[in-house]
């Protein structure tokens, strides 16, 4: 195995200083034939549509003998336009190895990031409406998929998502509040008659409390004072099986 080499502080600066842009004629770069990268006619033609609005902006990278390290796509795309001329970054200070490498990290460490959805449809519809003088999908996003990024913006943010940020620390106090709140009530769980809405109100020194579980032959307000708990009828609620008034005549048996 051999140790990780990494380049110094000092060897970054040097590097750096030896960095020059120079034109190149395409004929003379030299694609490698191993690049394990692929790139679609729809692609190509995507990239040659970005140069022709934007301009060449990203030098292809080469070594010494010109051999192409990153930028076979935009090659491809400068024949489709009929560029004979290119810019070109020498990256000679890297070893054989190192080149293989970067050229797979140059593709493969763009997919490994992501987009924030509710941003990027931000900025295309700010795009939309800024008059462009060029087509929006030059950004490499079609027609389609720009409208329904769009459109998604007419849908309210997820709770979760603005939880999961953590806005403010707020759903965070929110739901550490909601542990350390105690328990609503004592006692035994009974079932409250229909129609009797369940209750609570603070008293000095306690609190009391109808269960939304009391009993239907019974409801019991529970009056909970410190340990003590005291159970009392409420007033005005008979059961469902009340009794005979006491004036109802008795049948003869």
């Amino acid at each position: 195995m051999h140790a990780n080499r990494s380049l110094k502080p000092a060897e970054l600066s040097t590097a750096q200083r030896r960095l020059e842009i120079i034109p190149q004629p395409l004929a003379e770069l030299k694609p490698d034939p191993a690049n394990p990268r692929r790139h679609s006619k729809k692609q190509i033609r995507q990239i040659a549509k970005s140069i022709s609005v934007f301009g060449f902006n990203m030098p292809v990278l080469v070594d010494a003998e010109l051999n192409v390290i990153a930028g076979h796509g935009r090659l491809l795309a400068c024949r489709e336009l009929g560029i004979d001329e290119v810019p070109t970054l020498c990256l000679d200070h890297l070893t054989p190895a190192q080149v293989r490498a970067f050229r797979i990290a140059d593709n493969k460490l763009t997919e490994n990031a992501t987009w924030d959805e509710r941003l990027l449809a931000e900025q295309l519809h700010d795009l939309s409406l800024s008059g462009l003088d060029f087509d929006i999908e030059v950004t490499g996003f079609e027609m389609g998929e720009i409208d329904l990024r769009i459109a998604s913006l007419e849908d309210p943010p997820a709770e979760d998502s603005a939880c999961a940020q953590g806005s403010s620390g707020r759903c965070q106090s929110e739901t550490a509040a909601r542990k350390a709140e105690p328990p609503t009530g004592s006692g035994p769980k009974r079932q409250c008659l229909p129609g009797v809405a369940a209750h609570s109100l603070s008293l000095r020194g306690g609190t009391a409390s109808s269960n939304p579980s009391s009993s239907s032959a019974e409801s019991v307000a529970n009056l909970t004072f410190g340990a003590h708990s005291i159970r009392e009828p409420k007033v005005g609620i008979q059961p469902l099986e009340a009794t005979a008034p006491k004036n109802a005549a008795v049948a003869p048996g």
